[in-house]
């Protein structure tokens, strides 16, 4: 099952979930890395401690939101491309920016001449993403 498909399939519960008023939250991990992603009717929030997955030397935790005024922009020599708008900037976030990190990690290790295991590349780009149920 591809990202897409996955994401697909929240969307699909979080729009459910939204019109009986409760949200979403799913753990993530990637990477030997967790994060939590929160959905509902106004967004989605990725809740992360490791900061280093937003920027290279950030040690503080952080929270994103994504919701209807969410712009996504893409950097292209001096100017800048707008890759998506709204909600779906969760979807690219998780996509580009945290798949970046691993893939990064394993082309340089591929220019220096090592040898890359395919299933290293598929282990580091593994999602596991688990549905969390509130009990009243």
């Amino acid at each position: 099952m591809s990202f897409d498909q996955i994401w697909d399939e929240v969307e699909k519960e979080v729009r459910a979930a939204s019109e009986i008023v409760e949200s979403r939250v799913y753990i993530m991990s990637w990477n030997d890395h967790f994060f939590v992603v929160k959905g509902d009717i106004d967004g989605y929030c990725v809740i992360d401690s490791l900061g280093e997955r937003l920027f290279e030397g950030c040690k503080q935790a952080y929270i994103l939101k994504f919701d209807d005024s969410s712009l996504m922009y893409e950097k292209e020599a001096s100017s800048e491309k707008l890759v998506c708008k709204g909600k779906e900037c969760c979807r690219e976030y998780i996509k580009r920016f945290l798949a970046a990190i691993p893939v990064a990690e394993l082309a340089a290790k591929e220019e220096k001449g090592n040898v890359v295991d395919v299933s290293l590349l598929h282990e580091k780009l593994q999602i596991d993403l688990h549905h969390i149920l509130t009990v009243d």
